[in-house]
């Protein structure tokens, strides 16, 4: 039985943009949705979301190519091919800030130093101190393709259609899109949130599923744990 796509009927001024995002041959799908615990409610979303879409949002003057759909598209075809450099300058500095200090606390714990070699690929904790946020994320996301392939490689498998926007204040867009994916003949969909806010004049994503997958994979790393005991 076919399924009927998340979504479908919304009010949106205008026809879904999809992101196609080309799909890899063996990515473990379940590594990848093992930490999707967060999810929103869609049911709850959908129904908040029905009125407040089919209302134009406020800053409509800027150009298309800054608005918070296009950035919000940009930012996914990036996740599609795994362009971190090319994500990374999309995030409000809160984003990358997160990741700063997740990587504090990971290199400041008791597997601090191997953590420190092995996923962030520093040299010495002199050298961390002196990294930028944005260099933090670049070497969360690098050593996260070597620890948690099957998560990274997931993120080619989606295809994205935004839905509309929804504005909150005059530094908020909440951008509301579906994403389907193909999992052994089953189309698997969801609708979710991300989240943009406005800094230095341009918008910027604050807040995102695939980002808080990722922050949370990051803290998952077995590096320097004990192997589960035997028998």
């Amino acid at each position: 039985m076919s399924r009927k796509p998340l979504g479908e009927g919304l009010a949106t001024a205008t026809p879904p943009a999809v992101v196609h995002r080309a799909g890899r041959p063996g990515t473990d799908w379940g590594e990848a949705q093992c930490v999707r615990c967060f999810r929103w409610s869609t049911g709850a979303l959908l129904l908040s979301l029905t009125a407040a879409l089919a209302t134009p949002g406020e800053g409509r003057a800027q150009p298309a190519s800054q608005s918070p759909e296009a950035v919000a598209e940009r930012f996914f075809h990036g996740l599609g091919r795994l362009q971190w450099t090319r994500i990374v300058d999309l995030l409000h500095s809160d984003a990358q800030d997160r990741y700063r200090v997740v990587a504090e606390q990971l290199v400041g714990s008791l597997r601090g130093d191997s953590i420190l070699i092995q996923l962030y690929g520093g040299r010495s904790r002199e050298a961390f101190d002196g990294w930028t946020p944005r260099e933090t994320f670049l070497r969360s996301t690098t050593g996260l393709v070597s620890y948690a392939r099957g998560l990274m490689e997931s993120q080619v498998t989606t295809d994205v259609a935004i839905i509309g926007t929804v504005a909150e204040g005059d530094s908020l867009r909440h951008v509301v899109y579906r994403e389907g994916t193909d999992h052994m003949g089953t189309e698997i969909v969801e609708v979710a949130v991300t989240t943009l806010r406005l800094q230095d004049g341009r918008w910027k994503i604050w807040r995102n599923d695939e980002l808080d997958v990722l922050e949370a994979a990051l803290r998952g790393v077995p590096i320097g744990r004990s192997p589960p005991p035997s028998g």
